[in-house]
């Protein structure tokens, strides 16, 4: 089995105290079996200490919060008692792999780092190789995991990144033309999926052809049939969808509103461009394609991951918006990137919820899509 992860994958070092959004506070952290059952058996006062600050009547069981939210085993310097006294090694498996994530196909994991953490989002968007990939032997321990999957689909899965992550680099097109260009290549490969799987290379290689994406993207109109009050009603359909859940932020609704009322903008295009920059915004997509692309081996929908991405990119870039014309840094679009993914990323359920929006009307309609992007 193979390893498959970005370049910056191993510069990840937790940032622990420095953290500005600690993931030990606001999260409820629950333990594997495997885990759970060494602290059982943990000795000493330490042991002690360990078993009562879990919730052992839960299913599973997880770490006690106090009122503020905070992980029973953080200390009052922001740092993990389980670290400070036994070692990383200790911990449970969601706190040594977070903020990474894996998907595991037939042969190969795919590893990344969540854009829910700052330090993470940080090494995404100042990696001068974005789209650029690492495959390693994957260590053992990683072999008893699995996931049942299409062998056809898992076979095209690499293929089908590669291709859209040469068009999401196409520097001579903006960011809304590449994301059009996306969604138009998903459309024909989602066809070759369900009827001719083996036209797939073929396909592949005529859009990794920059030529070809040019001429396409010159195609690219506002559609007349779709109005200011459909982008409305679909968006809000969606910001519907994605407050549909408790949020862990109380100002995640009203940052939602903020981004509706910002559509009215007449400046909006400008803005768009000034809040977040193109480089930037590539990084973005890079990271949302590889990210949930390796959904379709389970339920082959490819185009709905593909438009999961590039409607997510749109609204990080409202995001990054939306306080101009005041002065923001890169830290301040982090922090602005990372409220999204935590609240929808990593909410249960939310990024099913949003595909199956996406078979609704105005959804379903490719005009719509292009009226949106380039609105």
């Amino acid at each position: 089995m193979e390893l498959l992860r970005p370049v910056y994958f191993d510069q990840f070092v937790c940032t622990a105290h420095l953290c500005q959004d600690n993931c030990c506070i606001g999260w409820e952290i629950d333990l594997d079996p495997a885990t759970a059952n060494r602290y059982q058996t943990q000795t000493g006062a330490f042991g002690e200490l360990l078993r009562q600050s879990i919730d052992w009547q839960a299913d599973p069981p997880h770490f006690h919060q106090n009122s503020a939210g905070r992980c029973a085993m953080l200390n009052e310097k922001n740092l993990c008692r389980i670290i400070c006294h036994e070692g990383p090694q200790a911990l449970c498996q969601i706190c040594q792999r977070h903020p990474r994530f894996f998907s595991w196909q037939d042969g190969v994991v795919w590893a990344g780092l969540g854009l829910c953490c700052e330090e993470a989002a940080r090494l995404l968007l100042e990696s001068e190789l974005p789209d650029r990939f690492v495959r390693t032997p994957a260590p053992e321990k990683m072999f008893s995991e699995t996931a049942e999957c299409s062998a056809q689909l898992t076979g095209a899965l690499e293929r089908l990144l590669q291709t859209l992550l040469s068009i999401a680099s196409f520097s001579g097109l903006s960011i809304s033309a590449r994301s059009l260009l996306a969604i138009e290549f998903a459309q024909k490969a989602q066809l070759c999926l369900e009827q001719d799987i083996a036209s797939l290379d073929r396909l592949c290689q005529t859009w990794s052809q920059p030529d070809l994406c040019l001429k396409a993207a010159q195609t690219f109109s506002k559609p007349d049939r779709f109005t200011e009050q459909h982008i409305f009603g679909g968006l809000n359909a969606l910001f519907s969808v994605w407050s549909s859940t408790e949020p862990l932020h109380a100002g995640w609704p009203k940052q939602l509103a903020r981004l509706g009322r910002l559509l009215t903008e007449k400046d909006l295009p400008e803005r768009l461009a000034a809040g977040c920059p193109a480089d930037e915004a590539q990084h973005l997509f890079s990271y949302l394609l590889f990210r949930h692309l390796p959904g379709l081996v389970q339920d082959g929908d490819l185009l709905g991951r593909v438009q999961f991405a590039a409607v997510s990119l749109f609204v990080l870039r409202l995001m990054a918006a939306c306080d101009l014309p005041a002065k923001q840094d890169r830290s301040a679009r982090i922090r602005k990137y990372k409220l999204w993914s935590q609240e929808v990323e990593y909410a249960p359920g939310l990024v099913d919820a949003t595909l199956d929006l996406f078979c609704t009307e105005p959804w379903c309609e490719p005009a719509f899509w292009q009226t949106l992007l380039t609105f």
